[in-house]
């Protein structure tokens, strides 16, 4: 049998790490720029302390007024979502694959045993590597006899 790639394996680098006392603003435009759908929130230690989604973003953004053109005001800290769900790095990505079906997120940041944010992975990554890997063992059982690989 195929052995699975790790997470630490298909993770990416975070692409925009935020703190929590970053202007909401600000972090809507990090968000935007970076064209992705969340972004890890950090402390100055680099561990996780939340994340703040698009959504997250939008629940503030929706309570300015657009007749008094009153700018919504606050940082990350007070809309972010503590405690995110995170992956360990050495987490096979075939078990990842199943808390992308049973979870809403697209993304989960991966963090070591303290806490500091190592990367973050996607449902495409994940889908990549259980494709590369059902895919080589497909041909392996080709060429010992088995079914051809279509």
């Amino acid at each position: 049998m195929t052995e699975l790639f790790r997470i630490r394996q298909v993770m990416h680098a975070p692409t925009a790490a935020l703190h929590e006392d970053t202007c909401i603003l600000d972090a809507a435009a990090t968000l935007l720029r970076e064209d992705v759908p969340s972004a890890p929130v950090v402390d100055r230690d680099g561990r996780l302390v939340g994340v703040l989604s698009e959504r997250d973003c939008l629940k503030l953004l929706a309570e300015g007024d657009p007749v008094d053109h009153d700018v919504p005001r606050g940082t990350v800290g007070d809309v972010m979502t503590r405690e995110p769900a995170t992956l360990p790095p050495d987490l096979d990505v075939a078990y990842a694959a199943g808390r992308f079906l049973r979870e809403p997120y697209r993304t989960y940041p991966v963090v070591d045993d303290a806490g500091r944010l190592l990367g973050e992975v996607s449902r495409r990554e994940v889908l990549r590597a259980v494709h590369g890997t059902l895919r080589a063992a497909q041909w392996q059982l080709a060429g010992s006899g088995g079914a051809s690989p279509r």
